[in-house]
Order: C-alpha cells, then structure tokens, then sequence
C-alpha cells in the first residue's frame, strides 16, 4: 500500500458497517492499523463523510454521528475540505473520464493533497487513472489470497457510488 493514500467513501463503509468481514478486515490489516501506527497517511474528502453517513441517518438517526466522529478521528487521516482547487480538478477528472461529479471530487481529492493512488472499489473509477493510480479493493484482495473471490459478494456496502 502506498504510504500516502486517498480513501473512497466505499471504504469507509466497508470497515465501519462490519457486514462484509473479508473487505472490512482487510481495510482493518492494510489500511486503519498502518494509519494508527503512523506507517501511512491518508486522505478523503469531506463529501465522503457525508457518503458513509447518508445510510445510516436513514436508519439509525443522530446515532450515525458516532460513525463520523470516529472516521474524522483517524490517526493519519485527513478530511480534505473542497474548496476550489479540488473543484477545478474534478471537473478536469469528469470531463475526461466521465465519472459522476461526486466520484470525481473523491478522486480529486486525493490529486490536490498529494496521494500516492486512491482506493476505492468502484471499478468505473479506474478510468481516473491518467491522473493517479487507481487501486481497485477487491482486486488488491484477489493479489493477497487468489481464493478470496469466493467470499467476495456482491457490493454490500450501501455506499452511493
């Protein structure tokens, strides 16, 4: 893994839901745990936080604002505000690749703050790999255990991706 790495919402949906042990554990190993021990920087949008909230007020209310401030509290994860850099780029991201805006702002994200590659697992986004490497979760799984295809399922993570 890169030691400066932007995060897709699907991510952090993925560790903080708990409901698909394979890609949650392996965020857990690959990703939280270097970024607690200072092993690695991240970073994710704003609007990314509003991607891993947006299920849960719909299900769990003002409750979900644990899952927030437990995201936002990541050793080495910076929340990276949209402002009109990152603006300028996604709208350079979009209109050369042709993914939603708000897929495009993540990605441009992790462009403006310096990211090594950003990882997601949307596969749509590797288009936006002319302008950083794209890293696809559920084929980083695939490189690590041949055989994690089959306890890969379907995306179950209620992202909006």
């Amino acid at each position: 893994m890169p030691s400066r790495l932007g995060v897709d919402a699907n991510c952090f949906v993925y560790y903080f839901d708990g409901v698909d042990q394979v890609r949650g554990t392996y965020l857990r190993d690959n990703l939280f745990i270097p970024l607690a021990r200072g092993a690695m920087q991240a970073f994710a949008s704003t609007l990314a936080m509003s991607d891993l909230l947006i299920p849960r007020l719909r299900h769990q209310g003002e409750e979900a604002a644990r899952d927030l401030d437990l995201a936002v509290g990541i050793p080495g994860m910076s929340i990276v505000a949209v402002d009109l850099a990152v603006a300028f780029e996604a709208a350079k991201i979009r209109s050369a690749t042709g993914p939603r805006l708000l897929d495009s702002v993540h990605v441009a994200t992790a462009v403006y703050a310096g990211a090594e590659a950003f990882l997601t697992n949307d596969v749509q986004l590797s288009r936006a790999s002319d302008f950083i490497p794209v890293l696809i979760l559920d084929g980083l799984l695939r490189d690590q255990d041949p055989g994690a295809s089959e306890h890969l399922t379907a995306d179950t993570s209620g992202a909006i991706l």
